[in-house]
């Protein structure tokens, strides 16, 4: 599924009412040519009720259609992922200062081989060859790989270092306050503000 498809899904599932393309567009951040090109391959297929009005046409989704249902269960994935690495780090023995997914997963964009970025913060206190840590990040790459298919990148700092790359203010640091979705820890805007705390 094309991210521009789930677009329109999750706007159409978000409602009961009909919806212009221009407003269908507007809700799901697309330009009215990629809403309308999307709303028209979903009418041909019969997962979109297309209606007449005017010179204009309107769209609902047909909750009806065999698809429908199997879709919207795919468009739910993503927060699945999400709970199921959150419950799986609140299991953690050693603790995380932060963890958060960044990157294609979190904007939604996201294709069959995309990585799935999680940027941890490793307490001051944990060296970097733990074994306890280490193996709680093994164990959740294998999970995730498990999951979906797709391979967890990580991108892992200290505590030290993630304040450096916030004084730094290093490029990819925009992208963390722009896409970072919080799975554990300390709040990403806070660690964004002053740095992470050691502890």
């Amino acid at each position: 599924m094309t991210p521009g498809t789930a677009a329109v899904l999750r706007t159409l599932a978000g409602t009961r009412s009909i919806l212009t393309g221009r407003t269908v567009a507007e809700l799901s951040g697309l330009s009215q040519y990629g809403a309308l090109k999307v709303l028209h391959t979903l009418t041909d297929s019969g997962i979109v009720h297309r209606e007449p009005a005017g010179r204009s046409a309107l769209f609902r989704l047909n909750r009806s259609h065999l698809l429908t249902a199997p879709l919207l269960t795919i468009l739910a994935a993503e927060s699945e992922l999400r709970r199921r690495l959150s419950e799986e780090i609140a299991g953690w023995k050693v603790q995380p200062t932060h963890v958060s997914l960044f990157g294609s997963v979190a904007r939604g964009t996201a294709t069959t081989t995309s990585d799935i970025d999680l940027l941890v913060v490793r307490p001051t206190t944990v060296a970097y060859d733990d074994e306890v840590w280490r193996s709680q990040l093994g164990g959740l790459t294998q999970a995730a790989l498990m999951w979906t298919g797709q391979a967890i990148a990580w991108l892992e700092l200290s505590d030290e270092e993630m304040a450096v790359a916030v004084a730094a203010t290093e490029r990819i640091v925009t992208e963390w306050r722009r896409d970072g979705v919080r799975l554990a820890g300390s709040e990403l805007d806070d660690l964004l503000r002053t740095g992470a705390t050691p502890r």
